[in-house]
């Protein structure tokens, strides 16, 4: 009973009270060394204070890396890949997988205080996203370890060698156990290097491998700077490199590594969209867009940065998004309640002020949560841009921190439009109630993954990886274990150049071709007035000089002078046997007849959208058979060829993807049924061609004809088994269905091998084209006819026009423009030399295209693997809630 005159307070106080985690349980030493060869040792580098951002106090004193340490620790990775490594059984590497995942959990909660004092983000994503997440990566792995030859990646696959990892600092342990985890079970060892800021949580994790007794050596973790990282990345000892990190240092990086023949793999920056439709659940949507750019601070690169909203309902989901951003709390990262932590450093919150800086200038209204900033650390309140446009910097550039633009659509083609309208190709998501439009916008979006009414979902048996310029590779599932293999089935022996295919070989003219045309043919015709019993003229000889041609510019120079006299001569010789013979002039009343028909010449141009244009250039070159006599001219291609061809094949490739695999599959048929009734045509086409001893025989020919049609026949059968060899459900923790799934990577732009002009450039072509890719090939430059011979086969066959587009001429001044164009996606450098080689990677790394260059001489007589056709297949993940989800998605908000 209640006194009297007393009174009951009907507030109650909602707030949370303090509930912060211990730093003492994360052990934070005074200071840390690197880990090389098994030991704790100290760099050669200055010592440097890593801070914690949610305080700017330092937490310890990092030992760090000089030049001298990165070869300390490749050579100790190199010795145990070569003495201990690559020998044991991979049921023994996957035990030592299973130990350290043991050991990450056992020691999980230690982990979660020196991550979120290292890093500054919330103790709750520590202790419960990434923690756990490392362990699962290094568990998942360890059951690949000896099960490769099961992984669907032909039934040798081998490990690479020495890995070089660099790793950002938003997620530092995950990181290093995305990377160790897969390079560990492939049978690689490894160098990494954390971000300069973020060393510690590695360093503990360094503690963990010593304890599981990993060999000395399969591991090393260096410390320092973006000056190491280099080091490492471009070290001659390393055989795979892999980065994550931003767009422009991925550049950098594959642009020095052009032409090293070293596989990458590179998980770049995004600008992703999260698209809410008109049918969303609201509530349920403004949970995702929350935890979709608010979680870790914004510091995800996958990060729902552009909120794409239906007209409709935007002003409905910008209320509700506000009013739910003012309750997350932000602050100390240690405090359990903590939504928002701090950011990483003081270069980042500059970076984000500058970028929302320009945001108010470029005319977007800011919206900034109410809640309370604490006055010291690195901290930037929940921010929401309206009326944003694409042209604003705040839209198209990657701010990496707790900022959200909010535009608008109205129809799904515009939503799809909006949503790839950027460089960037990590992620996206879609909310909406209607499964076949999920479907359809996962399938139409050029993102690696899609979540589908969820956002921010990862799991070590499902792919993560982007397109375009969010880089290639994958991390996670069967596609990232394939980034530490080495796959490629199709190459016979070392090649004696450093980058694997010499100059000399892949020019692939013989002398008697690549220099020109010898003295006697320079003076135009032998004796160019004599003809044979039939009255033909008797063939032009067409004799090589020297092998060693000045340079590329004089070869060509030398090419356009002998085309003009040989035709300047092959006028002379008409004329003369006119003189010669005035009866073989038609009149009509002539009652004189040859005595026997001449062929009509043919003229062989380029392949192009289906038709047969003659080169913008209007130059030709000559070709010459395996006597060395004159055969044909052919089109020496020019930059507007190669830029009709692209977009050709660019035009072609939306019908052509979206095609049914059965009728791909139809039409690659077709084209080996048209080619197989082609075949003594091409036989006695092949029969003329010199091959390496200066003589082609009829055998060799018979056999390359029938190979390239059964390699037709062969891929022709792939294009229905790919999406179920290389995709599939992934068994994802949780309430979710997770299916990864195969996708064309987009036009790729290929160099024929050198030589087999017909079965190399068929080898080329297939599997390019059976998972829905279209291609613009440079053909064999010696002996290009074959190949617009099999140009009038595929005009002839239900091919689409654009599909295929052959090229002919010199590869050295037609690729550059390939390499460097905005719309190809994707490069195939086979029949590239070792010197152009270089040159079109670091080309291709202008837009981060992916490249495939085999470092081996291929032998296409061999049953051809699925190297090649995966080289040019992206992986997108798809996720979907299957049940009872929480609003928040795991997220903790």
């Amino acid at each position: 009973m209640t006194p009297p005159g007393s009174s009951i307070s009907t507030h109650l106080d909602w707030d949370y009270a303090p509930a912060p985690e211990s730093a003492a349980i994360g052990r934070i030493r005074d200071r840390y060394q690197m880990y090389v060869g098994g030991r704790f040792v100290d760099g050669r580098g200055d010592d440097v204070k890593t801070i914690n951002p949610g305080t700017e106090e330092a937490l310890a004193s990092v030992s760090t890396a000089s030049i001298a340490d990165v070869d300390d620790a490749v050579a100790a990775a190199r010795a145990a890949y070569d003495q201990t490594w690559s020998r044991i059984s991979g049921a023994e590497r996957g035990k030592y997988l299973y130990r350290i995942a043991r050991g990450i959990a056992e020691r999980a909660r230690e982990l979660a205080v020196v991550e979120t004092l290292d890093n500054g983000k919330p103790i709750k994503e520590s202790r419960d996203v990434d923690i756990p997440t490392a362990s699962a990566h290094f568990f998942y792995h360890a059951g690949w370890a000896d099960k490769l030859q099961h992984a669907g990646f032909g039934p040798s696959p081998r490990a690479l060698g020495v890995a070089g990892q660099v790793i950002p600092w938003n997620f530092p342990l995950l990181m290093a156990a995305w990377k160790i985890a897969p390079a560990l079970a492939a049978g690689n060892t490894v160098v990494i290097k954390p971000a300069e800021t973020t060393p510690l949580s590695i360093l503990v994790l360094a503690e963990i491998i010593a304890d599981a007794d990993l060999p000395p050596g399969v591991v090393n973790i260096i410390t320092g700077a973006g000056d190491i990282g280099a080091a490492l990345l471009n070290h001659p000892g390393i055989d795979k490199v892999a980065f994550t990190g931003s767009t422009e240092v991925g550049k950098q990086i594959q642009s020095s590594l052009a032409g090293t023949g070293r596989k990458i793999t590179l998980e770049l920056g995004g600008k992703a969209a999260n698209i809410i439709f008109d049918d969303a659940p609201v509530d349920q949507a403004v949970e995702g867009i929350v935890n979709g750019i608010f979680f870790n601070q914004g510091h995800v690169c996958c990060a729902g940065s552009r909120l794409l909203v239906q007209e409709s309902v935007a002003d409905e989901v910008v209320e509700k998004l506000r009013a739910r951003v003012a309750t997350l709390r932000l602050g100390d990262p240690m405090d359990k309640n903590t939504d928002v932590g701090a950011i990483n450093s003081a270069t980042q919150l500059a970076t984000i002020r500058s970028l929302t800086d320009a945001g108010d200038a470029e005319g977007a209204s800011r919206w900034t949560s109410p809640c309370p900033v604490p006055d010291r650390g690195f901290f930037f309140p929940p921010t929401v841009f309206t009326d944003v446009s694409q042209s604003m910097r705040i839209a198209r550039e990657e701010i990496f921190g707790p900022v959200l633009s909010v535009l608008t659509f109205r129809t799904p083609d515009e939503a799809v439009a909006k949503a790839n309208n950027t460089p960037y190709g990590l992620s996206a998501g879609v909310w909406t109630e209607k499964g076949s439009r999920i479907l359809g916008m996962a399938s139409a979006m050029r993102a690696g993954v899609v979540w589908a009414n969820t956002f921010n979902r990862f799991d070590p048996t499902a792919a993560f990886g982007g397109y375009k310029e969010s880089g290639f590779g994958r991390e996670g599932g069967r596609a990232g274990l394939s980034a530490y293999l080495d796959t490629d089935d199709e190459f016979v022996s070392e090649s004696p150049s450093a980058s694997g295919i010499s100059d000399a070989a892949n020019s692939g003219i013989s002398d008697a071709a690549n220099s020109g045309i010898s003295d006697a043919a320079n003076s135009a015709v032998t004796d160019s007035s004599a003809t044979d019993s039939s009255g033909d003229r008797r063939a032009r000889q067409v004799r090589g000089a020297s092998a060693d041609t000045a340079s590329a510019d004089a070869e060509e120079a030398a090419t356009l002078a002998v085309a003009e006299r040989l035709s300047e001569a092959e006028a002379l010789a008409d004329a003369v046997g006119v003189i010669a013979d005035p009866s073989g002039i038609e009149t009509p009343d002539a009652t004189t007849v040859r005595t026997a028909r001449i062929g009509v010449a043919k003229t062989y141009k380029l392949y192009i959208g289906g038709a047969f244009p003659r080169s913008e250039s209007g130059r030709t070159y000559p070709v010459v058979d395996s006597s060395g006599a004159f055969a044909a001219n052919a089109a020496q291609a020019s930059r507007k060829d190669a830029r009709d061809a692209v977009s050709a094949a660019r035009k072609a490739f939306r019908g052509w993807s979206g095609a049914t695999a059965y009728n791909r599959g139809q039409v690659i048929y077709r084209i080996a049924e048209m080619l197989e009734g082609r075949r003594a045509q091409f036989l006695d086409l092949l029969g003329s061609i010199a091959g390496d001893t200066g003589v082609r025989d009829t055998a060799a020919a018979a056999r390359d004809v029938d190979l390239s049609i059964d390699r037709l026949v062969h891929f022709a059968g792939w294009t229905d088994k790919i999406a179920a060899v290389f995709g599939g459900a992934n068994p994802v923790a949780g309430p979710y269905f997770s299916f990864s799934t195969p996708e064309p990577t987009g036009v790729v732009a290929a160099i024929a091998p050198q030589a087999n002009p017909l079965l190399g450039l068929v080898s080329v072509i297939a599997p390019i084209i059976t998972s829905g890719n279209t291609i613009v090939v440079i053909a064999d430059r010696s002996q290009p006819l074959p190949a617009i011979t099999l140009a009038e086969v595929l005009a002839t066959s239900d091919l689409p026009g654009g599909v295929v587009n052959i090229l002919t001429g010199d590869p050295a001044e037609i690729a550059p423009h390939l390499a460097a164009h905005g719309d190809v996606n994707a490069l195939d450098l086979t029949g590239a030399s070792a010197s152009l080689r270089t040159e079109l990677e670091r080309a291709a790394a202008g837009t981060v295209k992916r490249v495939y260059a085999p470092t081996r001489v291929p032998d296409f007589t061999r049953e051809p693997g699925t190297a090649r056709m995966r080289a040019f297949l992206e992986t997108k993940t798809v996720w979907h809630p299957t049940g009872a989800v929480s609003l928040a998605g795991g997220s903790g908000y």
